[in-house]
């Protein structure tokens, strides 16, 4: 069983990709290469996503919006965002 991030972020999309598109997504990709953790699914990027449904049999649509929804995920992250200016007391 995937963890409780996982299920959860996909959960948020299953109506939009279709349940077979939703198995074959948690399943045979992202639990079976161990992306289970939502720092782990930050981590992902296009590229290793093309890599990851390369052998699945997913419409472009089902790869598409994982992939715009692990990009907003990784907008969230504090990492992402620039650190602000320290100013020097004179």
């Amino acid at each position: 069983m995937a963890c409780e991030e996982l299920t959860d972020f996909l959960g948020n999309i299953e109506q939009k990709i279709g349940k077979e598109s939703y198995e074959i997504i948690l399943t045979n990709t992202l639990r079976d290469n161990n992306f289970t953790s939502r720092l782990s699914l930050k981590l992902l990027d296009p590229e290793n996503l093309d890599v990851i449904f390369a052998k699945s049999k997913l419409p472009l649509g089902s790869r598409k919006i994982p992939e715009y929804h692990l990009d907003l995920l990784r907008n969230e992250s504090p990492l992402s965002k620039p650190k602000p200016q320290r100013t020097d007391r004179a």
